[in-house]
């Protein structure tokens, strides 16, 4: 007894059997029909990134390639315990984080597929300072500028290890440019 196995294309494979003994032999064969699997993605709205305190989030199966929700299994794991079933849902998340959610969907010759994404949930408020930055004039990094939201003021002292102040600023989207 042998066998052998590999990954097939979709496509119609024809199996032949052939059996071999010491007084007689035999032949079979059966086609093997190979079904796509369905080709999907995951829309979401508003974005990766929400605030705690926003509405709810609406996730929705998408079908590049053809098909038709209808004709699928549509399950949702949502990171935080929650699921859902079907081609929408909207769920709100409690507690921030980060969290993977994964979209499951099988069609009617039961094939599977599987997609997911990564949402962040930040809290109401919250402030972010950079660990480094490079103000080498490439547009990228450029400026040492701390973000957050929910944050009425701030000021920011830079100052060098002598004590002696480089950099005093307060508007949250300007920054200092490395420059003194």
């Amino acid at each position: 007894t042998s066998s052998y196995s590999t990954s097939l294309n979709t496509g119609t494979y024809t199996i032949k059997l052939i059996t071999t003994g010491t007084h007689c032999s035999d032949t079979a064969e059966a086609n093997l029909t190979i079904k796509p699997r369905p080709e999907i993605g995951i829309q979401i709205r508003p974005g990766r990134e929400v605030f705690i305190d926003q509405p709810e989030i609406n996730l929705r199966a998408l079908f590049p390639f053809g098909g038709e929700p209808e004709d699928h299994r549509i399950d949702w794991q949502l990171g935080d315990g929650n699921t859902g079933t079907g081609e929408r849902i909207s769920h709100r998340y409690r507690d921030t984080g980060q969290f993977m959610i994964i979209l499951s969907v099988s069609n009617e010759d039961n094939c599977n597929s599987k997609d997911s994404l990564s949402l962040r949930v930040w809290p109401k408020a919250f402030y972010l300072m950079p660990t480094a930055f490079s103000p080498n004039g490439d547009g990228i990094n450029d400026r040492f500028s701390p973000r957050g939201n929910g944050i009425a003021t701030w000021q920011m002292d830079i100052y060098t290890r002598w004590g002696e102040r480089i950099y005093s600023g307060t508007e949250q989207d300007g920054g200092w440019d490395g420059n003194y």
